[in-house]
């Protein structure tokens, strides 16, 4: 184990979604999860800026939550593939999902997952993230 990869683990990311982000071949990403090549600090900075980006989303996710009447089942809505998921800022779809995983853990209520749009609410949700 690697602190790299260690890091790609907690980020939710695959090899091949992380040779996207970091925009080199998928045998670079091999070689630094298996220690074989040192990892640049760029890229480790990279990794440590899009967990603190999970973090930041997921708190804000927990805000809102916590203005929901007592009880209330929390409707959470998800990027269904990388196109999407681009378009509201995240690398891909998995990134998102490790951060909506970080709301789930700290929750606590009843959730409901849904794809992203599919209801009132979540198409609200969207259209206030998008006009930020």
């Amino acid at each position: 184990m690697t602190p790299y990869r260690l890091l790609l683990f907690r980020v939710g990311l695959s090899q091949a979604e992380a040779a996207a982000l970091h925009d080199v071949r998928l045998d670079t990403v091999k070689s630094w999860c298996a220690g074989r090549n040192p990892v640049p600090a760029g890229v480790m900075a990279e990794l440590r800026a899009l967990h603190a980006f999970q973090r930041r989303s997921a708190d804000e996710a927990l805000a809102l939550a916590a203005k929901a009447p007592e009880g209330a089942e929390i409707e959470l809505g998800y990027a269904v593939d990388d196109a999407e998921a681009q378009a509201l800022g995240w690398p891909c779809a998995a990134a998102q999902h490790a951060s909506l995983g970080m709301v789930v853990a700290r929750l606590g209520r009843p959730v409901r997952l849904v794809p992203r749009g599919t209801t009132l609410a979540t198409a609200a949700a969207a259209d206030a993230h998008e006009a930020r």
